[in-house]
C-alpha cells in the first residue's frame, strides 16, 4: 500500500556532493574446490526436473551486458587466469584476470542473444600458467526466456492481444442475476503461448482476485477451467459491466501483461450506488501519457438520495502486470449536490501503472448507514515516467575517453525536482575482466539548482579500472513526499579509446570539408545512413562539438515503424551553425538499443565558416544561387574572385572544370585590384559549350610560390529552350510590324533580319535560314555560314526573292526559321532554333466575275458539219465572258457541256435549249461561278437524193415540217446563210426538181425547218420552198425566183 505523508522542507540545505561507500567486498572463499557458477536473483524453488535453478526473461536484460554471471573467488587466484564459461558445449564468454582483480568473485556477462530457451548445463573452467585446475561444478538452469503468452505484438492496445478473453459458461446475453450468482459461473481459458507446467492463472472477477490455478504437466496445451465462486460474485457486487481478465505467471516469475477483457452483467440481490466517473478514461482506458504529471481526477455524481455532509470514502485498489498492489483511499464530505471530485495523487497513479485499477466509494449517511457503489474497472496503460537519463559531456558517441582525470555527469533538469529532493547518482561499471565497481554520490537540492541540471563529478579513480569496459549511469530523486521515489532512465557507455563501427554522416551543404553560413542560414540536413544499421527500439543520436568547447549539439529519433530500414535525416539548425562558427565541428552518430551497448560512427569533421584555408568560392554575375541563365548573359558571364584577408603580391587564378574545349578555359593570373577583388571574363562559348551541364569553378590562390584552391562554386548552366519567347525572333522588313505580306504592294526582293541581341553568340557560329510553306520547296537564304563580328554586333540581314512568295497561293502562310549552332559539335539539327516568324502572304485581288445570267437566244442551226457544212458562228448564240483578280491562268468549265461549251478563252456557246453554269478557276483554286440560259437552238438534216417534189413534199411531211415563215414569224430567208459557209444560190430554169434537200430542227425532236430547191436540167436553180411544221398545222409559202 501506498502512503503519502507530508514533511516540511527546510530553508537552508547543503547542496554539497556526498559520495557514498560501497560495499567492501569479501574476497575469496579461499576453497579448494570450485563451487558451481551462480546466476545473481536466480530461482531455486522451481519443478522443472533436471533443472536446479531458473533464469526468468529480465534477468537477461538487467544488464546491458547480458545475463550476468557470478564465478565464486577461488584458491590462489592470479593475474592472466582465463576462464571460460560454457552453455551446455558452447562457449559463451570469457575473462582474463587482470593483475588488480584480488581475491574477488568474477562477474561474466551471456550475451541476450546467446542465451538459448528450455534447460541447458552452465559450467565453466579455468586456464591457469601454473597449470590446469579442476572445473567447477555444473548447474542445469531453466531458461524461461518467453513470459507466458510471448511478447504482446500491439503493446499500445488494451490487453495482451495473444492471451485471448476468458469464456464464461453463460448462454449469449444472460445476466448473472440472483439465481446464477447463487450456482458461481465457470471460466474457459484458451491454452495460451509457452504454455508450461508450474504457470499459475491468475483470474480476477470485476477486481476481486479468484484463487490462483497452477498449470499441470498434463494440463499443457489444454484448455482451463477456472471457477468464480459465488463469494466471489457477491464480494464483486453489482456491475454492467462486470469485467474478466487474468494474468498469467510462471515459475521464474516472468508475467504476462493482462488478457483481453471479457464483459458480462452481473446484478446479485444487493442494491449498490452508481459507479464513479473518470472523466480521462476512454472505453475504460486510461493512458498516462494522458494523465501526465497531474493528478487523476476521479468523479461521483451526488444524485437525488444524496444529502449534505454525507460522508464519502474514493477507494482505489489497483494491481500492476508485475503483480504489485497499489492501495489508496481519500474522504471527503458533500458540500454541494451534483459533482463532488476527487484528485488521485499523481505518485499513486504512476505507481499503479501498467496494470488493472478498480474504484469504487462508501458513503456514510447521517445515521451511521453505509452503503457501497458499484466497481468501476479500467486499465491504466503506460509506463511509468522515469526521469531522463543523465548526461556526460565528455561522451563522445556513447564512448567515454578511459584516461579522463574527470568527468562530469549531468542529471536533469526536469520540474519533477524541487527543492529539499535529494538527488542520488548511481555509477555501475564493469571492468573488462567483468569485475564490478560501484560509485554512488548524492546532492540535495537548494534554491539556485532548482530548475537546473543538477551536476556530479566523477574523478578518474571511477574511470580507469573500467577501460575496455562498460559503465551503466543513472541516478534517483528521494523526499519524503515521493512514494515511490522518481528513477531515471540509465545511460549506458562503453569505457575505452574512440572505435566506430559506423559510416560517418553527411551534412548536406558542406563542401570539401567547409560548411559556408552564409549558404545555409536557415540550417541544413544531417543525412545518417542508418537503414542497415537499425531495428526497431533502437534510438540514433546525433552530437556534435565544436573545438572551443562548451555545449554539445545533440538530437536523437526513435526508431519506430516509420522509420525502421530507412536512412534519417537531422535538422542542424541556423542557431547551432551561428554558435560554432568560425570552428571546427565533430559530428557523428550512434545508436542506443536496449541492453545493448553504444555503437558510434566515425567522425565527420567540418570547418563552420570561413577559415584562410578555405577559401569562399567565386561568384558569378547574374548566377543567383548558382544558376546560370544563358538568356541573361548573352554577351558572357563574368567571374568575381575576393580575397578577405589578401596579403601583398598575392594573385589569383580561375579554375573552371566543364566541357571539354571552350567549355573549360584557362586564365592567366591577375593581381587583386584595391577592393581585394579580381574578374575574369567568361565568354559566351563557355556558357555554349556547357548548357544543361553542372560546372565546377573555384579559383587558386599564388601565395609565395604556392598554391591554395578555393572552395568550389558549383555552376548550374541552363539550357535554352527552342522557340523560348525571350530570344530575338527573324522578321520581313516590309512585312513591318504586321504578319502579312502583300505583293500587290512589295514589288522588290524581300529584306529578312535577325536583330540583336543573338543568343550567346560568338563569331564562327554557324547560321541557317530559310522561308518555308506548305506545298513548296523551302527557300534557303543562308546555308550554316558562320557569324561575322559584324553579325555579331548589328545582327543579321538577309534578301528573299519575291518570286518565291509569288508562287505561292494567294494568302499562304509562310514561315521565317533561324538557328544558330550554339557549340563546337552543334549541327543544324541540333542547332537552337529561334522563334518562329510566321506571315500570310497576299499574291492578287480576289477572283472575281460578272455572275448575272448569261442568255444565249441566238438563231444556230446545228448538225451541218455531218453534211460537210461549216459552221458559222451564229450573233447572241456566243458570248465572251471573263473574270478579274485572282491569279491566272484561269480555267472555264461548264457545268453540262452538252447545254453550253467554253473554251480556254471563256467563250461560250449555246448547244442545247437548257440552264447550266460556268465555273471560273485560277491558279490559286480559288473559283467563281455564274448561269447561262440557251434558246433557239435548231438542227440541220440534208437530202441529196433527186427527187420530185411529189418525193420531196412526201420526205418533208415525214418529219412534221411546216414553212420556214411560220405563219408570218419568218426564221429569216437567211438563216442557213448565217449558219453555213457553204449554202449559196444556184439559179436555173423551171424543170424537174434536182438539188438539195434541207430540213432543219427547230426544237428537235418535234419542230422541223425544211427547204428545197428546185433546179432545172441543166443544174440552175428554178425556185426554192421552204416549209416549217410542227407536225399538225401546214402552211405554204413559196419562194423567190431570179429573172
Amino acid at each position: 500500500m501506498i502512503g503519502l505523508m507530508v514533511m516540511p522542507i527546510e530553508d537552508v540545505i547543503d547542496d554539497t556532493q556526498h559520495d557514498i561507500a560501497p560495499f567492501d567486498s569479501s574476497g575469496g572463499l579461499g576453497l579448494f574446490s570450485l563451487y558451481p557458477p551462480n546466476i545473481p536473483g536466480q530461482f531455486t524453488s522451481i519443478d522443472f526436473p533436471p533443472a536446479q535453478v531458473g533464469v526468468n526473461r529480465p534477468m537477461l536484460h538487467t544488464s546491458a551486458n547480458g545475463l550476468r554471471v557470478l564465478v565464486q573467488a577461488y584458491l590462489n587466484m592470479a593475474e592472466d587466469d582465463t576462464i571460460r564459461l560454457y552453455v551446455d558445449e558452447n562457449l559463451v564468454a570469457t575473462s582474463v584476470l587482470p593483475a588488480d582483480h584480488g581475491n574477488h568473485d568474477v562477474v561474466m556477462h551471456i550475451a541476450a542473444k546467446l542465451v538459448p530457451a528450455g534447460v541447458h548445463t552452465l559450467r565453466y573452467e579455468i586456464l591457469r600458467k601454473s597449470g590446469q585446475a579442476p572445473e567447477g561444478a555444473q548447474l542445469d538452469v531453466l531458461f524461461k526466456i518467453d513470459p507466458p503468452g510471448g511478447i504482446d505484438p500491439e503493446p499500445d492496445l488494451p490487453g495482451h492481444q495473444r492471451l485471448k478473453p476468458a469464456r464464461l459458461q453463460l448462454k449469449p446475453g444472460q445476466v448473472i442475476d440472483e439465481e446464477v450468482a447463487a450456482e458461481g459461473v465457470w471460466a474457459i481459458i484458451s491454452a495460451w503461448l509457452f504454455m508450461t507446467k508450474g504457470d499459475k492463472l491468475k483470474l480476477c472477477f470485476h477486481g476481486v482476485a479468484v484463487t490462483p490455478y497452477t498449470v499441470l504437466e498434463s494440463e499443457v496445451g489444454k484448455e482451463i477451467s477456472v471457477f468464480i465462486s459465488p463469494e466471489i460474485i457477491r464480494e464483486a457486487g453489482p456491475a454492467n459491466p462486470a469485467v474478466v481478465v487474468y494474468q498469467i505467471e510462471d515459475q521464474v516469475e516472468n508475467v504476462s501483461d493482462f488478457s483481453e477483457r471479457t464483459t458480462v452483467v452481473s446484478d446479485p440481490d444487493k442494491n449498490w450506488l452508481d459507479p464513479v466517473f473518470v472523466p480521462l478514461a476512454d472505453e475504460d482506458l486510461v493512458s498516462l501519457d494522458a494523465v501526465g504529471f497531474d493528478d487523476l481526477e476521479v468523479q461521483i455524481i451526488t444524485r437525488p438520495g444524496f444529502a449534505l455532509k454525507e460522508k464519502l470514502q474514493l477507494r482505489w485498489v489497483a494491481t500492476t502486470q508485475s503483480g504489485e498492489v497499489v492501495e489508496h483511499s481519500e474522504e471527503q464530505s458533500i458540500t454541494r449536490l451534483g459533482i463532488q471530485s476527487f484528485k488521485v495523487p499523481n505518485p499513486v497513479v504512476l505507481a499503479s501503472a501498467s496494470g488493472q485499477v478498480q474504484v469504487d466509494y462508501l458513503r456514510t449517511q447521517a445515521d451511521g448507514t453505509r452503503d457501497s457503489s458499484e466497481v468501476y474497472i479500467f486499465t491504466l496503460q503506460g509506463k511509468t515516467l522515469r526521469l531522463p537519463a543523465p548526461q556526460i559531456p565528455d561522451l563522445v558517441g556513447g564512448t567515454l575517453d578511459p584516461a579522463l582525470s574527470r568527468t562530469t555527469v549531468l542529471c536533469g533538469p526536469d520540474d519533477r525536482i524541487k527543492k529539499g529532493f535529494r538527488v542520488t547518482l548511481t555509477w555501475l561499471g564493469t571492468s573488462a575482466s567483468g569485475r564490478p565497481h560501484l560509485y554512488q554520490t548524492y546532492r540535495d537540492v537548494s534554491d539556485r539548482l532548482v530548475g537546473q541540471a543538477i551536476a556530479f563529478n566523477v574523478t578518474g579513480n571511477h574511470i580507469a579500472p573500467l577501460i575496455r569496459g562498460s559503465v551503466g549511469v543513472s541516478y534517483e530523486v528521494n523526499h519524503a513526499t515521493l512514494n515511490p521515489a522518481l528513477v531515471s532512465d540509465a545511460l549506458n557507455a562503453r569505457v575505452e579509446d574512440f572505435k566506430p563501427v559506423l559510416p560517418a554522416p553527411v551534412v548536406i551543404g558542406a563542401i570539401d570539408g567547409v560548411l559556408n553560413p552564409a549558404q545555409v542560414p536557415y540550417g541544413t540536413d544531417i543525412q545518417v545512413a542508418a537503414a542497415s544499421y537499425t531495428r526497431l527500439g533502437d534510438v540514433v543520436h546525433v552530437e556534435g562539438r565544436g573545438d572551443a568547447g562548451g555545449v554539445v549539439f545533440r538530437d536523437k529519433l526513435p526508431i519506430d515503424q516509420t522509420r525502421a530500414g530507412k536512412d534519417l535525416e537531422f535538422w542542424l539548425d541556423g542557431e547551432a551553425i551561428k554558435f560554432y562558427r568560425e570552428q571546427f565541428f565533430s559530428l557523428l552518430w550512434w545508436i542506443e538499443r536496449p541492453d545493448e551497448l553504444p555503437q558510434s560512427s566515425a567522425l565527420l569533421e567540418l570547418y563552420i565558416g570561413d577559415p584562410a584555408q578555405s577559401l569562399q568560392p567565386p561568384t558569378v554575375r547574374r548566377a543567383p544561387d548558382g544558376v546560370l541563365d544563358p538568356l541573361e548573359n548573352n554577351g558572357g558571364a563574368r567571374a568575381r574572385v575576393h580575397l578577405a584577408s589578401p596579403r601583398p603580391g598575392d594573385q589569383v587564378r580561375l579554375i573552371v572544370k566543364g566541357a571539354p574545349g571552350e567549355g573549360s578555359p584557362t586564365f592567366a593570373p591577375q593581381q587583386l585590384n584595391a577592393d581585394n577583388v579580381a574578374f575574369f571574363v567568361l565568354r559566351p562559348s563557355f556558357i555554349a559549350e556547357n548548357l544543361g551541364k553542372l560546372v565546377e569553378v573555384l579559383y587558386e590562390l599564388i601565395r609565395n610560390g604556392k598554391t591554395i584552391q578555393s572552395r568550389p562554386l558549383m555552376l548550374t548552366v541552363k539550357t535554352i529552350s527552342d522557340g523560348d519567347p525571350v530570344l530575338t525572333r527573324p522578321h520581313i522588313v516590309e512585312a513591318g510590324a504586321v504578319p502579312l505580306i502583300d505583293l500587290r504592294i512589295i514589288q522588290t526582293d524581300l529584306t529578312c533580319v535577325v536583330e540583336p541581341p543573338l543568343p550567346i553568340a560568338e563569331v564562327g557560329q554557324r547560321v541557317w535560314i530559310m522561308v518555308s510553306s506548305e506545298g513548296a520547296k523551302p527557300l534557303v537564304l543562308r546555308p550554316g555560314t558562320a557569324l561575322t563580328a559584324e553579325e555579331v554586333a548589328q545582327g543579321i540581314s538577309v534578301k528573299a526573292a519575291r518570286s518565291w512568295f509569288y508562287d505561292l497561293k494567294d494568302l499562304s502562310d509562310c514561315e521565317v526559321t533561324c538557328k544558330i549552332a550554339l557549340g563546337s559539335s552543334d549541327g543544324e539539327d541540333t542547332a537552337l532554333v529561334l522563334p518562329v516568324a510566321r506571315y500570310t502572304v497576299k499574291v492578287t485581288e480576289k477572283l472575281a466575275i460578272d455572275t448575272q445570267p448569261m442568255l444565249l437566244n441566238g438563231w444556230k442551226l446545228l448538225g451541218g458539219a455531218a453534211y460537210g457544212l461549216r459552221e458559222r458562228e451564229v450573233v447572241n448564240n456566243v458570248q465572251m465572258r471573263v473574270p478579274t483578280g485572282g491569279r491566272p491562268p484561269y480555267s472555264y468549265r461548264s457545268a453540262n457541256a452538252g447545254i453550253a461549251s467554253v473554251d480556254a478563252n471563256g467563250k461560250v456557246s449555246g448547244l442545247s435549249n437548257q440552264s447550266t453554269t460556268i465555273t471560273v478557276t485560277d491558279a490559286d483554286e480559288n473559283q467563281v461561278a455564274y448561269p447561262v440560259r440557251v434558246m433557239n437552238v435548231h438542227r440541220l438534216i440534208l437530202n441529196n437524193t433527186f427527187m420530185t417534189a411529189a418525193e420531196a413534199g412526201a420526205w418533208f411531211r415525214q418529219f412534221g415540217a411546216v414553212s420556214m415563215d411560220n405563219s408570218g414569224q419568218p426564221m429569216g430567208w437567211g438563216i442557213l446563210h448565217n449558219n453555213f459557209v457553204d449554202v449559196t444560190p444556184i439559179y436555173g430554169g423551171r424543170g424537174l426538181y434536182y438539188g438539195r434537200f434541207v430540213s432543219t430542227n427547230l426544237s428537235y425532236p418535234h419542230l422541223y425547218a425544211i427547204e428545197h430547191s428546185l433546179l432545172v436540167s441543166n443544174g440552175v436553180m428554178g425556185s426554192r420552198n421552204v416549209l416549217l411544221s410542227d407536225g399538225a398545222t401546214r402552211s405554204r409559202a413559196m419562194g423567190y425566183f431570179p429573172t
